[in-house]
């Protein structure tokens, strides 16, 4: 499958590159270490809602008809993807280690095609403190995940029939399946400063998967269906996350910037249950 179509059909939840070009890559989910106050023996439970905005340069034909024949003329414009995602997560601390759950769903739309991408993840992290004062402490993790992307988008495909002179438009849903797992390290950080904790980290991850489409006719017509897998690709993640600390509140981002792509992901998380 064509790597850049990939990138804007499955989505999603990510922003894929090929590890030859090592690019960065962003993957819809919450910061690394969850809720960024570690204290030994407590469990914790949090939720959190995103907000995604991408934009991507974008190539496409589209066919149009033109004195009863079909012509196919190149459209370049931006493919602007805009979403939101809700996630939560569970977190149990042993001491100076600590084990989170965490999840999530997003839904997105884009401006080409009537683009409609759903994506749903599942990650599970062991994390480590190694530092702690009364101002900073860090922590190491690495962690395993799991995507399932569900995309679609409409196009138009000219059909000639029988006893017409000018063809005639069939509107064609193009669906994507993608399955990616992923696995992530990397570095947190958690600096007092008053009421605040600010949380810096970055993230290495390493994922691969398989897809398959299907095309669906508004007329009855068949087309090509296709299946295979997505090669390994390398992404760099970096981020940080604010607390509140007298109401358990956090804001946290990831902006993202490659040859290919803008994305800015923002989201707002609570801690509802500490025990």
């Amino acid at each position: 499958m064509n790597k850049k179509y990939f990138i804007l059909m499955v989505l999603l939840a990510m922003m894929s590159v090929s590890p030859a070009v090592d690019k960065a890559t962003f993957t819809i989910a919450p910061p690394p270490a969850g809720y960024p106050v570690f204290i030994p023996d407590t469990s914790d439970i949090g939720i959190g809602l995103n907000y995604i905005s991408i934009t991507v340069p974008f190539s496409y034909e589209e066919i149009v008809i033109e004195n009863n024949l079909p012509v196919t003329n190149t459209i370049n414009k931006d493919l602007k993807i805009v979403g939101g995602a809700i996630t939560g997560n569970y977190k149990v601390v042993y001491g100076r280690t600590a084990v989170n759950h965490s999840g999530g769903l997003a839904v997105l739309s884009g401006n080409i095609n009537k683009m409609l991408i759903m994506n749903f993840m599942y990650r599970l992290n062991g994390l480590i403190q190694v530092m702690k004062n009364e101002r900073l402490s860090a922590f190491l993790f690495g962690n395993a995940g799991l995507d399932y992307s569900l995309s679609t988008s409409k196009m138009i495909f000219p059909q000639f029939m029988p006893m017409k002179t000018a063809p005639v438009e069939d509107e064609v849903t193009l669906t994507v399946n993608s399955f990616i797992s992923s696995f992530s390290a990397g570095m947190q950080m958690n600096i007092t400063a008053g009421n605040f904790i600010f949380s810096p980290f970055g993230v290495f991850s390493y994922s691969a998967g398989s897809f398959n489409t299907s095309m669906q006719s508004s007329m009855s017509y068949e087309y090509p269906s296709a299946s295979g897998r997505i090669d390994g690709f390398s992404s760099i993640i970096y981020g940080f996350d604010i607390l509140y600390t007298p109401l358990d509140m956090t804001l946290s981002s990831m902006i993202q910037s490659g040859e290919d792509y803008d994305m800015v992901n923002i989201s707002v998380r609570k801690s509802l249950t500490s025990f």
